[in-house]
């Protein structure tokens, strides 16, 4: 196998393979390129991807009062809604990007804490982005809300789109990945942190109580391809997750401990007859985190 030629870069790549992230010197070319490696005597075909690292913060904690075992709690029904800006940066309107900014009032205040503690405020956001055109998910600040200046709308936030990645230099590694299956027009987005790959979800995953049972929105009544869909794309996301923001619960971590509970439950899900090419991507990761 040949070695590939690098030349200088300011920037210093990484290569993912479904194994994680191995780090390359910081002299790497920059160029879009495939190299072939050898990973545990394997000769295996990975990515060269050089994305800007960011970081996030949770401006709302995400809760459902509707449990997989169809009991209700006091919980309030609100999504998660994430800051992500690029590290060793403040939050500023050229950089910042709202995840599902649909808050409650008490939301909000946490919001304004949370970036009152970076020393920003709500002012400083620059885009916000809508996982899925649901209404638990969508744009909302709640009318009045003392948490917010009054002379402070939304207004002040542009959407973020595909466009909007190409032409602003801070949001390039910030990746849109269509994951259908709850909504058809679900987007996660992925980008790389400090802490590997870490993707905001929406309700792709509603939170790891719900996948661990393998379980989706029923009340949403959705039929077999829905349900297969859903669990192809969870499948999508584990298979290259670190880290998974849920929409109505707190991050988690996809390791070895977590995959492997799946796989062993999965025969609890829905129509997982129809699928097993689900199960199959989990125990390839799997396989991969183990070595």
């Amino acid at each position: 196998m040949k070695t590939p030629v690098f030349r200088k870069s300011p920037r210093t790549p990484r290569l993912r393979s479904h194994a994680g992230w191995l780090r390359l010197p910081p002299f790497a070319n920059t160029a879009d390129l495939l190299v072939y490696v050898h990973l545990s005597h394997a000769l295996c075909r990975i990515d060269v991807e050089f994305p800007m690292l960011y970081q996030w913060i949770l401006l709302q904690n995400g809760s459902l009062p509707l449990k997989p075992d169809q009991q209700f709690t006091s919980e309030p029904h609100v999504c998660s809604a994430t800051l992500v800006w690029p590290v060793d940066t403040a939050p500023a309107e050229t950089n910042s990007l709202v995840v599902d900014p649909c808050f409650s009032t008490s939301g909000l205040t946490f919001a304004v804490r949370q970036l009152s503690a970076l020393g920003a405020s709500l002012e400083d956001i620059g885009f916000f982005f809508e996982t899925h055109g649901h209404g638990d998910h969508v744009l909302n600040i709640r009318p009045r809300s003392s948490a917010a200046s009054s002379h402070w709308s939304t207004r002040q936030w542009r959407r973020w789109t595909v466009s909007a990645q190409q032409d602003l230099d801070a949001t390039r590694g910030i990746q849109p990945i269509s994951c259908p299956g709850h909504a058809d027009d679900l987007q996660a987005l992925r980008f790389a942190t400090r802490e590997g790959e870490t993707w905001i979800v929406g309700d792709a995953i509603l939170d790891l109580q719900w996948l661990r049972l393998w379980q989706y929105y029923w009340p949403n009544m959705y039929g077999r391809d829905d349900v297969l869909q859903t669990w192809r794309t969870v499948a999508e996301i584990l298979a290259h997750a670190n880290v998974v923001i849920p929409g109505h619960g707190p991050p988690f971590a996809v390791d070895a401990a977590l995959l492997e509970e799946l796989v062993g439950g999965f025969t609890h899900a829905e129509h997982h007859e129809h699928c097993a090419d689900v199960v199959d991507r989990l125990r390839h990761r799997l396989a991969a985190l183990r070595r």
